[in-house]
């Protein structure tokens, strides 16, 4: 079974230097028939004003995971971190016992986007961890590229909880295959592009919540980057 969630029917909070829409209730936002799925709490898509951003924010016992999708961004931590990231690159949280985080745009003339999302972790207070993942000069399209797992198999960046990121990338007329083992669960985000899933078709903005599928079958119409994730 899978459930399109489009774009347009996620939340939204404008302020002054920032645009976010929430697949999931978040803060104000409020939507009961959306309060996570599984595991993965919070998924955001922030557009953050030139030169503006969050200061230091407590956090605790959550995995959380920075996709930069447009722009540079920086990110600070109270564990001595200082990271200014580029599209495609990832900053990852394990909060455990407590970390500070603060965010901000880069540059001072251009906007930066990017995804955030909160992931419930299997173990609870832990030693904190901050941690970067650089995207390499070109990524291959026509294929999953594993940012995260349990294990940091393939150079993947570790995460406290049974789950899986990967970034999709296919070009018109090119599809994926993408296999889901039994009893697991699945949510794809559609970064840019224009993607059919198991003939769904998907618009950027869009999700997806996967379940009762063994298989899922990625086909591009344009260009597509999208974001999958495979949940316990």
């Amino acid at each position: 079974m899978i459930t399109r969630r489009p774009s347009a029917s996620r939340g939204l909070t404008r302020i002054s230097w920032l645009e976010s829409r929430h697949t999931f209730s978040f803060r104000e936002y409020r939507d009961p028939d959306h309060q996570g799925f599984g595991c993965l709490k919070v998924l955001n898509e922030d557009c953050i004003a030139p030169g503006m951003g969050y200061g230091k924010h407590p956090r605790r016992n959550v995995e959380l995971v920075f996709l930069v999708l447009e722009g540079r961004v920086f990110f600070r931590d109270s564990l001595g971190n200082d990271m200014e990231l580029a599209e495609d690159e990832v900053y990852r949280v394990t909060a455990g016992t407590g970390v500070l985080v603060s965010c901000e745009n880069a540059s001072t003339t251009d906007s930066a986007r990017l995804l955030e999302l909160w992931i419930e972790p299997a173990r609870f207070d832990v030693a904190p961890e901050c941690r970067r993942l650089t995207a390499p000069p070109e990524r291959e399209a026509g294929r999953l590229h594993l940012l995260i797992s349990p294990t940091g198999r393939d150079q993947s960046l570790t995460i406290a909880q049974d789950a899986e990121l990967y970034l999709g990338i296919i070009e018109p007329g090119q599809s994926v295959i993408q296999a889901l083992s039994p009893g697991r669960r699945a949510w794809v985000q559609l970064i840019d592009g224009s993607i059919e899933l198991n003939g769904i078709r998907l618009e950027a903005g869009d999700g997806a919540a996967i379940e009762e599928e063994d298989q899922l079958h990625f086909v591009a119409s344009k260009r597509g980057k999208f974001l999958f994730i495979d949940l316990p």
